[in-house]
């Protein structure tokens, strides 16, 4: 058979195939997807964390640096303000010398008030996005939300949430007269005013669980005020540290995430120590 007509059958068996047996197709099979890596070093990781954050929040890591700043430069001016211009004036005067002890402490006390309100807005995102990261977030949804995560609305987080704020303040400020008495007096703060410092960190989980409006979260608090006082004890105490304050504060609402773990969720994801409320 010539070289012509071996390149003609060839040709023609070709047409046929595509004739009737159609065009060849390749079947994608679909690949199952993997669940987001959790962060290296462990999801309790602080410093995993960050990294993440980084990665998904990048404005949300910027925005924790700048409050950063505003919130050191507010307690410097006002620890400036207190030491070096009130204290001696009222040390100069018979009944002040009685409350110049307070005059001394009382900017460390009031630190975590201040606090609060310079991360006003930045704590409620940067505690949903630490518990996105480690996971805890859909945990908590699944056993307390009925698998759908609330999102505050604008009337919890501009009327719930600052009432909140003013209450913890209130409180911290009262508290805060203990300074009169030195460094017990910042021990004696934290235990007072610990409960109410957690319940304003930990307010937008609690809406997100379905525990939504003051009088509710009361409850939730006063069923478990034992390990809200515990947590914020600790966290208050970070906070009076002077000039690592504001980053002891941010700390504070990373381990926020874990103290929901913990106290509303065990380690398979069912309930955890939580009281009924």
């Amino acid at each position: 058979m010539s070289a012509t007509a071996t390149t003609t059958l060839s040709a023609n068996q070709e047409v046929f195939s595509r004739t009737f047996d159609g065009p060849s197709r390749k079947r994608t099979i679909p690949q199952p997807q993997t669940p987001p890596a959790a962060p290296e070093g462990g999801s309790n990781d602080a410093r995993s964390v960050l990294r993440t954050l980084r990665k998904t929040h990048p404005r949300l890591v910027t925005n924790m640096i700048v409050r950063i700043a505003i919130a050191t430069a507010v307690m410097l001016f006002l620890d400036f303000y207190l030491k070096l211009v009130l204290t001696p004036i009222l040390a100069a005067t018979i009944v002040g010398v009685v409350a110049t002890p307070l005059t001394f402490s009382l900017g460390q006390t009031l630190q975590p008030a201040i606090y609060s309100i310079c991360f006003l807005g930045f704590d409620d995102k940067f505690l949903v996005a630490c518990l996105e990261v480690t996971g805890v977030k859909d945990r908590l949804a699944m056993r307390h939300a009925k698998g759908k995560w609330h999102d505050i609305k604008k009337f919890e987080k501009y009327g719930t949430k600052i009432l909140i704020k003013i209450i913890a303040s209130f409180i911290v400020g009262g508290s805060g007269l203990a300074a009169i008495v030195p460094l017990a007096g910042l021990v004696l703060s934290a235990s007072l005013s610990g409960w109410v410092v957690a319940w304003d960190m930990v307010f937008v989980a609690l809406s997100g669980m379905e525990r939504r409006g003051v009088v509710r979260q009361a409850k939730v608090v006063r069923s478990n005020f034992k390990e809200y006082s515990k947590f914020g004890f600790w966290a208050v105490l970070r906070e009076e540290i002077p000039l690592v304050g504001p980053a002891c504060h941010v700390y504070n609402v990373y381990r926020a995430s874990f103290f929901l773990e913990k106290l509303y969720l065990d380690q398979d994801g069912t309930q955890g120590t939580m009281k009924r409320d």
